[in-house]
């Protein structure tokens, strides 16, 4: 009986097993790489968890890339409005392979900004190819210094375990002229990628479940028995 137990016990693990996964980088760059590219998108240097597909960072059609900061991905032409420029934004989407769900913890990155680039900033995300946005956070202040920043995402519930694409946006405006610049790099995205349980393993730990409560009831029953 208890070897019984015990086998049903290591199947239930192991079906259970192949879904988790601890939470770590999902794609990040420190973007080193000098002379600074001005390609878009640009991927070079970014590492990414196997089960997802990362974009790597692209700007918007607002924008134009620039050599102007080593190490580090820039563009200018930010929008120098008190709002944000439905075009001027570095973009990055990532998306689960097929079979697989991504939840996000946090992102994170470095940000500086030129003496007449953009003083202002938001993070934000879109579900559905871009049509509609979401902020995450509050507006940020860019500093000249680079600086570092991170958003806590755990606690959004429209971006954990996510099997269709999502795509991030950071929105500079307020830019004291359209030769001002934006820079970002030692970006991450952070997160888990599980594996999506197929019906098949979904059955197989009910039937273990009720197995397993069937053997616990029969154990049960034999014990007062001979008590």
């Amino acid at each position: 009986m208890k070897a019984k137990i015990l086998l049903i016990g290591c199947l239930l693990a192991t079906i259970a097993g192949t879904k988790a996964n601890a939470a770590g980088v999902l794609a990040m760059n420190d973007i080193t790489t000098t002379p600074t590219p001005t390609t878009t998108p640009y991927t070079t240097g970014m590492v990414s968890d196997p089960n997802i597909f990362a974009s790597g960072i692209s700007i918007g059609a607002g924008l134009s890339g620039t050599a102007s900061v080593p190490g580090a991905y820039t563009a200018n032409s930010w929008s120098t409005g008190a709002s944000i420029g439905a075009t001027d934004y570095l973009s990055f989407t990532i998306d689960a392979n097929t079979g697989y769900e991504i939840s996000f913890s946090s992102i994170d990155f470095n940000t500086q900004r030129s003496s007449n680039g953009p003083s202002s900033a938001v993070v934000e995300y879109s579900l559905d190819g871009g049509n509609t946005f979401q902020t995450i956070g509050s507006v940020i202040i860019i500093n000249q210094a680079a600086t570092a920043y991170s958003f806590d995402t755990s606690g959004i519930s429209d971006i954990q375990n996510l099997e269709d694409p999502i795509t991030f946006r950071l929105y500079g405006y307020n830019a004291r002229n359209n030769g001002g610049t934006l820079s970002i790099n030692n970006y991450s995205f952070n997160g888990s990628v599980e594996a999506v349980p197929e019906p098949q393993s979904l059955m197989l730990i009910g039937v273990g479940s009720l197995l397993m409560f069937g053997y616990l009831k029969r154990a049960r029953k034999e014990t007062d028995a001979m008590a």
